[in-house]
C-alpha cells in the first residue's frame, strides 16, 4: 500500500469532524481584534484546494478555509485551556490537514476498500483512547484529606527512604554451603549489631579467605520497593540493626541500618492524589473488562504455540 494512503488515513478522519458549512463565508482581516470577527468568518485560508466539491470545509469561490466558530469547536474538543500560541499552531497544522486531504480525495483514496478499513480502526481506537482519557478526567475529583492521610498511613514505607551499609562475607568455598561459613557470617552480624566498624568487619572477612580486601558499600535513598520479598527484612531495621542474608553458593549479605526518613505527608500530597486517581480509573477499566468476554474463534485462530525451554547448559 503507497506510503501515502497511510498518511493521509488520519488527515481524512480528522477533516471528516469539521462541520459542513454553507458557501459565502469571508475571511478574517488580519489585526482584526477577535471579538470582531463573527462565528461565519474564515479564520483559516487556503487557496488553490478547491479543485474538488465543496465538502467538510467552508467553501468560498476558489477559496477553502475553517470559520470561527469551527475552529473554536475544534479548539474545545482538543484543548479548551490553550494558549494563543498553542491556537495559532494547530491553525497552521489545521491548513497542512485541509491541503492534503483534499488531494487524497483527488486520488480518490476515500473510495478505496484498504482506506475505508483503516479509518474505521483508527476511529475505534480514537474512540478507545477517548474513554480513557475521559476516566482519567473523571477521576481527576477533589480527594479529602482524610483520605488521603489514610493512603498515606497504609503506605509508609512508599515514603521512606533508608541510608544503609552492605558488607559482603564470602565463603571459604562458594561451592560449599557449609555450616562453618554460615555460623561465620552470623558472628560477623552481631558483632555489626554491637556497634563495631563495617570496614574493619568486612576487611577481616576478606583476609579469612584470602580475598583483596574491599569498602562496605554506601547505600543512600534507599525505598522498600527496590528490594525483594525475600529482602524485606532490610526495610524493617532500626537504625544501628543489621541483617544478614544468605545463599546456598553466593556470598553473605549483611545490611546495617545508619538512619531511616520519613518523607512528610505534605510533601507527597501531590503524589498520593495522583496515585489514587489512577487506582480509581485501573477499578473501573477492570470492572468494564470483567463484564465482557473475548472469545477467538478456535478454527480461525490457532493456539498459540508452546515453546520448550532450552535444556541447561552442563556445570
Amino acid at each position: 500500500m503507497p506510503r501515502f494512503l497511510h498518511c493521509t488515513v488520519l488527515l481524512l478522519l480528522a477533516g471528516s469532524v469539521l462541520a459542513q458549512s454553507s458557501p459565502g463565508k469571508k475571511a478574517a482581516k488580519p489585526g482584526v481584534a477577535q471579538d470582531a470577527v463573527n462565528p461565519d468568518d474564515m479564520v483559516i485560508v487556503v487557496r488553490g484546494a478547491c479543485q474538488t466539491p465543496p465538502g467538510e470545509f467552508a467553501v468560498r469561490d476558489c477559496i477553502r478555509g475553517v470559520t470561527r466558530e469551527e475552529f473554536e469547536a475544534l479548539v474545545a474538543a482538543t484543548n479548551p485551556n490553550a494558549t494563543p500560541e498553542y491556537r495559532r499552531k494547530l491553525a497552521e497544522n489545521l491548513g497542512r490537514v485541509i491541503i492534503l486531504s483534499n488531494e487524497a480525495k483527488k486520488r480518490g483514496l476515500p473510495k478505496d476498500p484498504k482506506v475505508r478499513e483503516l479509518l474505521r480502526m483508527v476511529q475505534l481506537q480514537e474512540l478507545a483512547g477517548l474513554l480513557l482519557s475521559q476516566s482519567a478526567s473523571d477521576n481527576t475529583t477533589y480527594v479529602p484529606d482524610t483520605e488521603v492521610e489514610e493512603f498515606y498511613r497504609s503506605h509508609l514505607g512508599d515514603y521512606q527512604s533508608a541510608e544503609l551499609v552492605r558488607l559482603t562475607i564470602p565463603r571459604k568455598n562458594p561451592a560449599d554451603s557449609s555450616a562453618e561459613d554460615a555460623t561465620y557470617a552470623e558472628a560477623i552480624r552481631s558483632r555489626c549489631a554491637a556497634g563495631e566498624d563495617p570496614a574493619k568487619l568486612q576487611g577481616e572477612a576478606a583476609q579469612r579467605v584470602n580475598r583483596s580486601v574491599t569498602s562496605p558499600e554506601d547505600l543512600k535513598n534507599q525505598r522498600p520497593a527496590q528490594y525483594p520479598d525475600a529482602q524485606k527484612k532490610v526495610s524493617q531495621l532500626k537504625p544501628g540493626e543489621c541483617v544478614l542474608f544468605e545463599s546456598d553458593k553466593s556470598d553473605f549479605l549483611i545490611y546495617k541500618m545508619v538512619a531511616m526518613t520519613q518523607t512528610p505527608i505534605n510533601e507527597v500530597r501531590g503524589s498520593i492524589v495522583k496515585a489514587m486517581e489512577s487506582a480509581r480509573m485501573k477499578n473501573e477499566l477492570d470492572s468494564l473488562m470483567q463484564q465482557n468476554v473475548i472469545t477467538l474463534n478456535g478454527k480461525y485462530f490457532p493456539a498459540a504455540p508452546t515453546t520448550t525451554p532450552a535444556p541447561s547448559a552442563p556445570k
